[in-house]
């Protein structure tokens, strides 16, 4: 089994940080929300230390059957 880091991003008007973060978790909650959109990385942490192994790659899972 691997190891991925998966970030979601978006861009989001807010008072502060964590205004932010706040906004972008009601987003990606919501029923009807589209953050669909990934970026992936497969990792390597033998040494304890994650090191990238592969490119990072976009995956949307409205595009994936």
């Amino acid at each position: 089994m691997s190891t991925y880091r998966v970030i979601w991003r978006i861009e989001i008007e807010a008072e502060s940080a964590v205004a932010a973060a706040k906004q972008a978790l009601e987003v990606q909650r919501h029923p009807k929300s589209a953050s669909s959109s990934f970026e992936v990385t497969e990792l390597s942490s033998e040494d304890g230390q994650a090191d990238h192994l592969g490119p990072r790659i976009t995956v949307d899972l409205l595009e994936v059957t």
